[in-house]
């Protein structure tokens, strides 16, 4: 079961992130995923860490159409 993020300073953290639209927090996830955490989740405890991977993941499930813009960053090339 998923817990509601009650606490204010993960709920910033979460609001901060969400306010970057939705493709860069697609790509902040991909980016967390690797091990490079979002500026705003730096500092976070792993378990507060957890909560706020969660939290960003159930939020981002229901943008599933809105995917992150595949760049030469990620490898992709123009053909």
């Amino acid at each position: 079961m998923v817990h509601p993020l009650t606490d204010p300073t993960l709920q910033g953290i979460v609001e901060a992130i969400c306010a970057k639209g939705c493709r860069q927090v697609w790509r902040d996830l991909a980016a967390w995923e690797r091990g490079e955490l979002p500026v705003e989740a730096r500092g976070l405890g792993d378990a507060d860490l957890a909560r706020v991977l969660a939290e960003l993941k159930a939020i981002m499930a229901v943008y599933d159409s809105c995917q992150p813009d595949i760049g030469p960053a990620e490898g992709s090339q123009a053909q």
